[in-house]
């Protein structure tokens, strides 16, 4: 009797193993067709098998998660349905009873709330204890200290928002370009981050990096000569510097700041790329071409230096150096079909005003070799043809 007892109680733990793993199996099988969905994107389908699945094992945090955030990607406020969003709280009160410890739950769940203020419907929690549930257990992530902020701003606690500006800048330095429209809006304002911000930490070059790109040259200069003495940031310091004497005209003092922080990092693209800036302004044409070369022997690679040098080597009529420039960058590898019909377009035309008319013709025939179709090339042989055979006749 005991061993008949025995087997039923086997067979019954066997047989609920069996049908939870087509549970299981079941839902993950409607999940994967709501990622697919949500992929393509269908947010609707999406949240369908989503629903589906958080309905077969509604212990799952992932599935709840999921509910909510589809149904608060489906959500518009211009709508005035709100039920997409009462889905999504309804969801996010799932996913925090399932795992009260997972921050982006909490902050989730105030960015749903926060809509519900919005849309002015009261009787619910405010999103501002979500928010800082979410940063007491995360308290650096970029991402909540920028929704708080938000929310601050938003409510008129600019004192509160400063404070989290400062933290955010400390954890995410580019947070100054981002959120920088929204916090620096006076001449006080600039004042007091370039008085509070860090000068030995990295959100200090980005600040200095604002200040150029909005125009505020004093301060970025000021910024920058305080930034003079951080070896790690020196080549940044001199290209903004050069941006600032640019700025004014002072195009000697930005080509000497670039020199001389090339002498010590030749091959830095970006300080490379600005001093092309400074000779394009002097209309130094050549020495623009000598910076492209340069780089170039640093970066085989970049067919683009060599093709910039090339261009620049056409305008004044430098056509042997073109050509080979133009040549260094085929040369590569690396540009693709349309770039390379271009620049042996480009080519072509020299090598024909050369009278190389065979090479201009062989280069024609590679952009057919590209493009079969292409009348342009087509017709430029033909008329090279007749160039060669006029030429032939005429002696020349």
């Amino acid at each position: 009797m005991k061993k008949i007892v025995f087997e039923s109680l086997v067979l019954a733990l066997a047989l609920g193993l069996a049908w939870s793993d087509v549970e299981i199996f079941r839902a993950e099988y409607h999940f994967q067709k709501g990622e697919d969905k949500k992929g393509r994107p269908d947010y609707a389908g999406a949240l369908e098998q989503y629903e589906m699945a958080a309905a077969i094992l509604p212990d799952r945090y992932s599935y709840q998660r999921a509910v909510g955030k589809t149904s608060y990607k489906l959500y518009d406020p211009g709508s005035g349905n709100l039920r997409p969003l009462y889905q999504s709280y309804e969801a996010y009160q799932r996913v925090l009873a399932l795992d009260p410890h997972y921050p982006y739950g909490w902050f989730e769940m105030a960015d749903v709330l926060d809509e519900f203020e919005r849309a002015k419907v009261s009787g619910l929690d405010s999103p501002e204890p979500y928010f800082r549930r979410a940063l007491e257990i995360d308290p650096s992530n970029p991402r909540f200290l920028a929704g708080l902020l938000d929310w601050k701003l938003r409510h008129g606690q600019n004192e509160a928002a400063w404070g989290l500006f400062l933290e955010l800048i400390r954890s995410y330095p580019y947070a100054v370009v981002k959120i920088g429209p929204a916090m620096l809006k006076t001449d006080r304002d600039f004042a007091r981050l370039g008085r509070e911000i860090d000068v030995g930490g990295p959100a200090a070059i980005e600040y200095a990096k604002y200040l150029v790109r909005v125009r505020r040259m004093e301060e970025a200069q000021g910024l920058l000569t305080r930034l003079e003495g951080q070896k790690a940031a020196r080549l940044v310091v001199a290209g903004l510097m050069s941006d600032v004497y640019m700025s004014r005209g002072e195009t000697a003092k930005a080509r000497e700041t670039l020199s001389n922080a090339l002498a010590a990092a030749p091959g830095d693209l970006a300080l490379n790329s600005r001093l092309v800036k400074v000779f394009m302004k002097e209309r130094d044409d050549e020495g623009a071409i000598a910076v492209y070369k340069k780089a170039f022997t640093y970066h085989p690679g970049r067919w683009e230096l060599a093709s910039a040098a090339a261009g620049l080597a056409m305008k004044i009529g430098h056509d042997d150096e073109a050509i080979d420039l133009f040549t260094q960058a085929l040369d590569t590898g690396k540009p693709d079909a349309n770039t390379k019909k271009r620049i042996y377009e480009l080519r072509a035309k020299l090598r024909a005003k050369r009278h190389d008319f065979g090479g201009a013709i062989a280069d024609y025939e590679k952009i057919l070799d590209l493009d079969p179709d292409n009348e342009n090339a087509i017709h430029a042989i033909k008329k090279v043809k007749i160039e060669m055979e006029y030429a032939g006749h005429s002696g020349r």
